[in-house]
């Protein structure tokens, strides 16, 4: 496995990335990304130059990706709270399988729980923070099948 020792970025007279180029301690390519906006400066496609493939983005009208779509169908939807934190995010390939993940934050919006659920499991998760605000502790409360009803 290389290891990438450099990252090149390049950005757009207002701001926005435009390319990233990896690579390795011996000086090989190994990844390059372009980064391609709407006239909005929205993000809207990413190609991943060197396996010749892209993935779409939907924003919404603040710039936020709610949403991407690859070319081999995995999919991601994103739902904000008005403070811009995920609080519900879906991860979807088109043969049925679907990753949910549902955060709750606190009053200072700090991430407090999370259920992920995979199919018919969930695992609920607790996390709890040192006095910097960095993660402490992550706990699995739960884990439980869902019963179709």
């Amino acid at each position: 496995m290389a290891i990438i020792t450099v990252l090149n970025t390049n950005y757009n007279d207002f701001g926005c990335l435009t390319q990233v180029d990896c690579f390795n301690d011996k000086n090989e390519q190994t990844a390059c990304f372009k980064y391609i906006y709407d006239d909005d400066y929205k993000l809207t496609q990413v190609f991943d130059i060197k396996n010749n493939t892209k993935t779409k983005f939907q924003c919404n009208e603040h710039g936020d990706i709610v949403g991407w779509k690859d070319e081999e169908n995995f999919s991601a939807n994103f739902v904000f709270d008005y403070t811009k934190n995920i609080i519900l995010e879906t991860i979807a390939k088109i043969f049925g399988l679907e990753q949910t993940t549902k955060n709750t934050f606190n009053s200072e919006n700090i991430l407090e729980f999370s259920e992920i659920t995979l199919g018919n499991t969930s695992i609920f998760s607790k996390y709890t923070y040192d006095d910097l605000s960095r993660i402490n502790l992550s706990e699995i409360l739960n884990s439980s099948k869902k019963i179709d009803s």
